[in-house]
């Protein structure tokens, strides 16, 4: 519904009007909808990534973080380092209702899926929110971001998940209460789905046990090859 309804919207008033951190006006050209200044204060994750999370690592293919964690997901991209910038862009969308930014995350996730060659699955799909997390903030952002995955790569979208716990926030816990409090969280939805490959959008990556989570449950179903793809990854803390 929502990305219908921003399609009717770009009809009135297309995009790439403004920058969508600072505001300022921008040329129709500018990549992402940001002004030249703000692109470069915002860091792009480049170079050699950790083949688990995405983050930036100097050497090796596995951050320390990642070598501490089984996962069930064989490889995983990330966009954004964290930063001011990021931050506050990923905020604007979960609690602010900018869902406008969804579609510029679901832009840089798709052309660094071209980049890495990352465009043969059979399906995307995204970490479901509770029903009452739903109701209270109207949507789920990494939905919306899936969705335009979608529409960019021509791959079927379709909702594999349904989250059957409303889990405390996880960003005061420690990795281990994460990993306990999403644990049996989710479950399969009714599906007639044959998946070998299988993409899963989340917005943000702190220690992964949400989406590890989610890809257990999928991979334990359907023995698929997982790929996880997130718009920054956090820091870690705890």
């Amino acid at each position: 519904m929502i990305i219908i309804f921003e399609n009717i919207l770009d009809v009135f008033f297309p995009r790439n009007l403004k920058c969508i951190y600072c505001n300022k006006d921008i040329d129709e050209n500018n990549k992402y909808s940001l002004c030249d200044e703000c692109k470069t204060k915002i860091s792009f994750i480049d170079g050699n990534v950790c083949k688990y999370c995405g983050r930036f690592i100097k050497d090796g293919n596995i951050c320390l973080e990642c070598e501490k964690n089984r996962y069930y997901f064989q490889s995983g991209i990330s966009i954004l380092e964290y930063n001011d910038i990021s931050k506050k862009l990923i905020l604007a969308l979960k609690y602010n209702k900018k869902t406008y930014i969804a579609y510029y995350f679901a832009k840089m996730i798709y052309d660094k899926m071209v980049l890495n060659e990352l465009t043969d699955f059979d399906i995307i799909t995204y970490v479901p929110s509770s029903k009452k997390k739903r109701r209270k903030r109207g949507y789920n952002p990494s939905e919306i971001i899936a969705k335009y995955v979608s529409k960019f790569s021509n791959i079927p979208y379709e909702k594999l998940l349904i989250k059957e716990k409303d889990t405390v926030e996880l960003k005061s816990l420690n990795r281990m209460q994460r990993k306990l409090t999403v644990k049996d969280s989710f479950k399969i939805k009714d599906t007639d789905s044959n998946i070998r490959k299988c993409l899963i959008i989340d917005d943000v990556f702190t220690t992964g046990s949400t989406i590890n989570e989610c890809s257990r449950v999928l991979y334990e179903e359907y023995a698929c090859d997982i790929t996880i793809a997130t718009v920054y990854v956090g820091d870690i803390d705890k």
